[in-house]
């Protein structure tokens, strides 16, 4: 139905199109100028007055330069603002730490304590109080004679006996055959049955023997008061029951002969009597002179708190007016 042409924009024709508007831009700020450039506009137009002026008017040198001087010095500080302006810009992205600790605080005191020699160091939690006493500083002991007194029946001495009789030992002589009627103990001579026999002559004409043994532990190695005992053992050999009426037909008694021998000793004896001994009391003298006593109350101290706070400015009037210091720290 219909034919599609294609046109073709030649480059020449774009160019043009973009000069146009660059040329446009320009005369927009030509007249319309920026902040930027009114104020270069200013300082040169300011700069060619003053040079102006110093060639006509060469009198007015003082004048002039100062002029100049004060025009420039304005130039350079508006242009200082700028760039102050543009740092505060950058700045304000910062955070400037500032901290404020709290003054502690102290709880109320509590009761006295009692008074003491104890030194006590007063603190800021601490009171002390001291009191100066005429006292007691030091004592001596000692004791002193308030008297006598008489006991009886109390030990006054001693005094030795020798040749105290303690006992008796014996000495082996002989053995010996008697009968118990030729027995006889002589001083400090002993005798004593060892052992023996008898026959006994019974009513039926009949024969019988009767022996007795002592054991040799009895007079072997013994003492006095072993063998004392056993002196009159014959009596064990008497007729048996089965012969009736007997009568001793024939006997043999074994003796031992032994001597006694006494055994003393020493003996240390205690003297009883009557003594009067004297009688002391414990006593105590006092040193009196200035002592310093001690007492005390306690309070407790609840330490400060840390404040933190983050502000836009490194010289925060505000803050610091509260009472908060730059730390240094800055995010």
């Amino acid at each position: 139905m219909y034919e599609e042409k294609k046109v073709k924009i030649p480059f020449r024709d774009i160019a043009l199109q973009i000069l146009i508007i660059v040329l446009f831009v320009l005369i927009l700020l030509w007249l319309f100028p920026t902040k930027k450039n009114m104020k270069e506009y200013v300082d040169d137009n300011n700069t060619n007055n003053t040079q102006s002026t110093e060639n006509n008017n060469g009198k007015n040198n003082n004048n002039s330069n100062t002029s100049n001087n004060e025009t420039k010095n304005g130039s350079k500080e508006e242009k200082n603002n700028g760039t102050k302006d543009d740092t505060k810009k950058e700045e304000k992205a910062k955070q400037y730490e500032y901290a404020k600790t709290s003054e502690g605080t102290y709880g109320n005191y509590g009761p006295w304590s009692e008074w003491s020699t104890n030194y006590v160091a007063p603190s800021n939690t601490i009171e002390v109080q001291t009191e100066v006493r005429n006292s007691v500083n030091g004592s001596q002991t000692y004791y002193e004679q308030v008297g006598t007194e008489t006991q009886n029946n109390v030990v006054v001495g001693t005094k030795t006996n020798n040749n105290v009789l303690k006992g008796y030992d014996v000495k082996y002589i002989r053995n010996d055959i008697k009968s118990p009627t030729q027995l006889s103990n002589v001083d400090n001579y002993i005798y004593v049955f060892t052992g023996g026999e008898v026959t006994y002559e019974c009513a039926n004409g009949t024969y019988t023997t009767v022996y007795a043994t002592v054991p040799k532990s009895t007079y072997i190695g013994a003492t006095y008061d072993r063998i004392i005992n056993h002196k009159n053992d014959y009596s064990s050999l008497v007729a048996p029951s089965t012969c009736q009426n007997a009568t001793v037909h024939s006997a043999q008694y074994n003796y031992t002969l032994y001597e006694r021998i006494p055994v003393y000793e020493t003996v240390t004896e205690y003297v009883y009597g009557s003594a009067t001994n004297p009688v002391y009391q414990q006593k105590t003298d006092y040193t009196y002179g200035s002592v310093t006593y001690y007492r005390y109350r306690t309070r407790s101290y609840q330490a400060g708190t840390e404040s933190i706070k983050w502000s836009n400015s490194e010289n925060d009037e505000t803050l610091i007016a509260q009472g908060y210091h730059f730390t240094g720290n800055v995010k």
